[in-house]
């Protein structure tokens, strides 16, 4: 039995690996996309041997080609968020970054991904403007991008200067986006929850 979790705790996954406890045999392999995420699995289930949990990290050669170009020097520092804007993926604290990067260096925040689920924080993208006049900002500090669609992306991540990842979420068992500002080129600056520190 193989089984594919892509997502620590997430109750399917979890589910899954409950209801395959009493079936498993010598052979049979848990498939996880992260370190943190094969420890979350060995102390959720204590059952499974290390030896039957391998760690495939997603593959990274179908994305587009890394870019060239260097930082731009002009202008206000670009910095993104992209993926879900929920409670916790904490993008509230890129607003605070800009914040406190505004004394010393002019810095746009550009925002893309679905508001899913509705968070406190951030519940839509009608919530933005009051989010930034709170903490002192600009409206035009802070420019939210919509739900691009998969082949806009790299269009996106194309022209920041830094992708900020400020996820404390125990569902991040890996943060695709990180590889993806990788591949594009574009410098991350990542908490150090969960599989970020990995990548």
């Amino acid at each position: 039995i193989i089984r594919d979790a892509r997502t620590t705790a997430w109750i399917p996954y979890l589910t899954q690996e409950c209801l395959a406890a009493p079936l498993l045999r010598d052979g049979d392999a848990l498939i996880v996309p992260s370190q943190f995420a094969r420890l979350f699995y060995r102390q959720v289930f204590p059952h499974l041997r290390q030896s039957e949990v391998h760690v495939l990290y997603p593959m990274a050669h179908h994305l587009p080609a890394a870019r060239t170009a260097l930082l731009r020097e002009a202008g206000p520092l670009r910095i993104g968020c992209l993926g879900r804007i929920a409670d916790d993926k904490n993008m509230a604290a890129a607003f605070e970054l800009v914040r406190e990067l505004n004394p010393t260096r002019p810095a746009e925040l550009h925002l893309a991904g679905a508001f899913q689920p509705s968070g406190h924080t951030l519940p839509g993208a009608a919530a933005i403007p009051r989010l930034a006049r709170r903490l002192g900002l600009p409206e035009t500090a802070v420019i939210y991008h919509g739900d691009l669609p998969y082949e806009a992306i790299w269009q996106y991540l194309g022209k920041l200067d830094v992708l900020h990842f400020p996820a404390v979420s125990s569902n991040e068992s890996f943060g695709r986006v990180l590889l993806e500002a990788g591949r594009a080129g574009v410098p991350v600056v990542a908490t150090d929850y969960a599989a970020a520190p990995e990548l």
